[in-house]
């Protein structure tokens, strides 16, 4: 359990800053259909902005994350000099992309680690907001266990006696146990099957992804996650577990990815927190905040649709489309 998996990493593109950015990822999850703005300035490409479009229930058109790509935005090649004339190339890079994207009724980005400001976007017309993400940075072992709270601690070392750690390397069958774990909770599982399948097989394949896993003492899987990496940080995407297993099953596999995360002299990002739930989690790990900015602009025509989906109740709820 305490050892850990190191890989070559792949070398660093400021025009692809993360995973989410790669042509092969947004190929998956668009099914070939992203598209991207670029940036010269007569001698090299400065900027680049994937997106994908789509529409809604009602035919609008909208710009909008793909499926399993939980951050993406404006990639900016500024070079070197000084903080406020690469303030300035940044700046004027994301104006420059914003002004190529097509006409759509509603364009939301959720931004990546590397954007420090939305100033581009806001004059652009953009409103803007800001959701966090707690982050881990690479440490020796002890310091990162002794960093956790003392209830995190008790419980992975509660959920090593009576589970065994291993590295998963079949996609579908995390899927399909990921799928029991929802239905099992009689809720609707959102995620496209397939997609998520191809994506988690592709990283295994390409060595920018690791399943994780516990099983039981009756050899039964009972809980399970995967992340994915780029140079900068290893993204804790995806994670399930029996609705009767252990309360440390889930925070034995995380330490395992920290761990693994570090020795690879990567950050562990949670991938975003919401709920309280997933705050609570994250916090039993760090305390560690980091911003992720979110843009976005609807026409006159998606505003009056959204602020109806929001008076409509549904199953006893109130659908309130995220941000307006």
């Amino acid at each position: 359990m305490e050892g850990s998996i190191t890989l070559a990493l792949p070398v660093y593109n400021p025009l692809e800053p993360t995973i989410f950015h790669q042509p092969w990822w947004l190929d998956i999850v668009t099914d070939n259909q992203w598209q991207a703005v670029d940036y010269h300035d007569g001698q090299r490409t400065l900027g680049r902005l994937p997106y994908w479009v789509s529409k809604n229930k009602l035919g609008l058109k909208v710009i909008t994350p793909p499926p399993m790509t939980h951050f993406l935005g404006p990639a900016v090649d500024a070079g070197s000099g000084k903080p406020n004339t690469l303030f300035l190339k940044n700046y004027r890079v994301t104006q420059a992309l914003l002004k190529q994207l097509p006409k759509a009724d509603r364009c939301y980005f959720k931004c990546h680690g590397g954007i420090q400001d939305t100033l581009g976007f806001q004059n652009a017309g953009f409103h803007t907001a800001v959701q966090f993400t707690h982050e881990i940075a690479p440490a020796p072992r002890e310091v990162l266990w002794e960093s956790f709270r003392t209830k995190a601690r008790n419980m992975i070392r509660s959920a090593r006696r009576c589970h065994e750690f291993e590295y998963g390397y079949d996609a579908d069958e995390f899927i399909q146990f990921y799928a029991q774990n929802i239905d099992s909770k009689g809720k609707e599982n959102r995620r496209d099957e397939l997609i998520c399948s191809r994506l988690i097989r592709a990283c295994l394949d390409k060595n920018r992804g690791q399943i994780y896993q516990v099983r039981d003492h009756r050899g039964r899987l009972a809980a399970a996650m995967f992340c994915a990496w780029d140079t900068k940080a290893s993204y804790y995407l995806l994670t399930t577990r029996t609705p009767n297993s252990h309360s440390g099953a889930t925070p034995l596999i995380v330490w395992q990815a920290i761990l693994d995360a570090s020795s690879r002299g990567l950050v562990f990002d949670f991938d975003g927190v919401i709920s309280e739930g997933g705050i609570r989690f994250a916090n039993n790990f760090t305390a560690d905040l980091k911003p992720r900015y979110i843009a976005f602009k609807n026409s006159g025509l998606y505003s009056l649709y959204s602020k109806t989906l929001a008076r409509k109740p549904k199953h006893g709820a109130v659908f309130r489309p995220s941000p307006l």
